[in-house]
């Protein structure tokens, strides 16, 4: 990030965010139709930051994130 042409360009983390739709046809497993998607990465530290804040199993499970259910 410190090179000439990259000190000139805006750098965009985005990576297809809102536009990864989410696929229900195989029964019981959610996925993200994309070719090129940070969901993995995003869910992990969402995941992780609710582990680490619940403080036993019961509250994990009664306030963890819901399945993407449309775009992500």
């Amino acid at each position: 990030a410190k090179g000439l042409i990259s000190r000139q360009s805006p750098i965009h983390f985005a990576m297809n965010i809102g536009r990864g739709e989410t696929n229900t046809e195989i029964e019981g497993a959610a996925y993200i139709e994309t070719h090129v998607s940070e969901h993995a990465q995003l869910w992990t530290y969402r995941a992780w930051s609710e582990w680490m804040a619940a403080e036993s199993w019961a509250d994990l499970k009664s306030n963890h994130s819901p399945l993407p259910t449309d775009n992500v």
